[in-house]
């Protein structure tokens, strides 16, 4: 039964008879446009508005959390200057320039809370619709139109944040107002197409529901008349019968133009984050890596700090036992640092990754869940007239798509809620930043712990004060190997991720371990074209050029190092 045709089966339904037409055709009106509820429908609804009102609460509760970090953090020692935990947007340093991210945690939970309040009036209205708490449709025009919106703000956010951190690290070359172009008039043209077609949704239909009202008048006032109805009234009848259908028809049109739209923006969205994959990937190959030297790393300094420990103790008339000794304990307290910072880098690595593969799998589940119910209405559309596709399968109302969106975000939400209260428990936040604030200035670290307000930002960049260590960063990780500095990554990313303790819920648990298991496809076809094209595979995490100095650049540096050594030594 359809509310929004009610003259379908009106033709069909005149009697012969003239004087029942009008209290027949009100009747059929009726039926059409404001049914009985199906069995179960309010225990169904009544469930799902529930779990949409635990999603509001749970969005609440974690943007307190947020907040309360945010404001107990100096109490832990931990500066809490920065943009602070409500900023929208931010522009992250790149070497072409400046990048703009978006603060994905805050103001996805913020457009959470948009969406489910709109899906909550929604359905409320439709149930007194279908159990007869009303006969007015304006409301359900306006929440049907708006309801969009907010669904695709808050997955835009979460598409946004996955393509700038993909970007970031894929390539630094790529100049950064490209990249602001397309990501804002990508962001921006969805915005206004959305809220344009929305609003001629409204407007359409706000006019079919006067047209309705209309006929609903006029149809009581001729049923009042029985029996005298006179003849001539069949004609206005039925005049007013094809108004009706054509604003149905109107009506239904924008609502199939919305549908394409969010198919469109929902389908660019999907294949642009299959980037966090290659990211991830990249990301797992830098562990690996860095794994390794740190392994050799401590194998090497171990060795080097066998031959000091015999001339801690020498003769105190040349001088030899106070400049061994300081050269031990400077040994020493190189060999903790970097191992330290090393771990603390590991770590920050696995937590990105697994950020981006939690953030992958979220975009990845509401964008199946969204284009099935799309591509059948538009199927629906395309081979059905608007007039006859029946209500229950344009709204998707009886089907799983509501209630495995909803719980999607309600596990999302209650996921993020686990670990910002472990966090904040177990004081991670002044435990990372601790260890970040020891780190010796001197030697150039390839991940730094940035505190931004209640977060912690990863940003693989090479610094040193040294233009020559850094430039030997970028060229050749291995160039590292063996000095006082954690070894280069040659990725540079910004990705915002929580710096919490690793749990996820049992659902993303699984998309992480499918997403692992899909990032890894196609990797030999890419190898045997990189190989083609003269690029080696190093032990690093990425492809590089094959080039004749490399190897003398690399003996340069040690060679520049080794007098230090001597120096430290002595």
């Amino acid at each position: 039964m359809n509310p929004f045709q009610p003259g379908h089966n009106l033709t069909c339904c005149v009697p012969h008879c003239l004087l029942r037409l009008a209290a027949v055709a009100l009747d059929t009106l009726e039926n059409n446009a404001f049914p009985t509820a199906p069995p179960g429908f309010t225990v169904r609804l009544a469930v799902l508005l529930s779990f949409q009102g635990l999603v509001v609460i749970c969005d609440l509760v974690y943007l307190w959390l947020l907040h309360h970090i945010q404001r107990t953090g100096s109490s832990r020692g931990v500066d809490s200057a920065g943009p602070g935990v409500w900023w929208v947007a931010r522009w992250v340093d790149r070497p072409k320039g400046r990048i703009m991210v978006v603060n994905q945690r805050v103001m996805s939970t913020i457009f959470s809370v948009l969406a489910q309040v709109v899906w909550i009036a929604f359905n409320i209205t439709n149930l007194k619709i279908f159990t007869g708490g009303t006969h007015s449709l304006s409301q359900s025009i306006v929440w049907r139109g708006i309801s969009v919106l907010s669904l695709l703000g808050w997955f835009w956010v979460l598409t946004w944040g996955n393509i700038t951190s993909y970007i970031i690290a894929a390539d630094p070359k790529i100049d950064s107002r490209i990249i602001n172009a397309v990501l804002i008039g990508l962001g921006g043209g969805q915005l206004a197409a959305s809220i344009i077609t929305a609003a001629f949704l409204i407007v359409r239909g706000n006019a079919f529901n006067r047209v309705l009202r209309s006929l609903q008048s006029d149809l009581r006032s001729k049923a009042a008349a029985y029996p005298n109805v006179p003849a001539g009234a069949l004609a206005e009848v039925f005049t007013k019968v094809s108004i009706v259908k054509s604003t149905v028809t109107s009506y239904y049109y924008m609502f199939y133009i919305l549908g394409i739209i969010t198919a469109v923006v929902v389908s660019l969205a999907l294949v642009f984050n299959f980037g966090g994959l290659m990211l991830a990937r990249k990301i797992e190959r830098q562990i690996v890596f860095n794994e390794n030297n740190h392994t050799s790393y401590i194998s090497a300094r171990q060795a080097s700090v066998q031959p000091h420990q015999g001339s801690t103790i020498s003769d105190p008339g040349r001088g030899g036992g106070a400049g061994s000794q300081t050269a031990h304990d400077l040994i020493h307290s190189n060999e903790a640092n970097p191992s330290s910072k090393e771990r603390d880098a590991l770590a920050g690595f696995r937590r990105a990754k697994n950020d981006i593969l939690t953030m992958f799998g979220m975009v990845l589940c509401f964008a199946i869940i969204v284009m099935a119910p799309l591509l059948f209405n538009l199927i629906m559309y395309r081979t059905t007239n608007f007039a006859d596709v029946s209500w229950a399968k344009t709204e998707v109302l009886f089907t799983c798509a509501p209630w495995v969106v909803t719980a999607v975000m309600l596990v999302a939400q209650v996921a993020l809620i686990w670990i910002a209260v472990d966090f904040h428990s177990q004081g991670g936040r002044a435990m990372v930043h601790s260890n970040v604030a020891g780190s010796s200035a001197t030697d150039p670290i390839d991940v730094v712990m940035l505190e931004r307000g209640a977060r912690n930002t990863l940003e693989f960049n090479p610094r040193a004060n040294s233009t020559g260590a850094r430039r030997a960063t970028r060229e050749d990780p291995r160039s590292q190997t063996g000095s006082g500095a954690i070894h280069g990554s040659k990725i540079f990313v910004d990705v915002d991720v929580e710096v919490d303790s690793p749990k996820y819920d049992f659902f993303f648990l699984i998309i992480i371990t499918g997403a692992h298991k899909l990032q890894f496809f196609g990797l030999a076809g890419t190898a045997r074209k990189r190989a083609k094209r003269g690029y080696k595979a190093t032990t690093a995490s990425n492809w590089v050029k094959v080039k004749p100095l490399r190897a003398k650049s690399a003996a340069q540096i040690k060679t520049r190092r080794a007098p230090n050594a001597d120096s430290n030594g002595r």
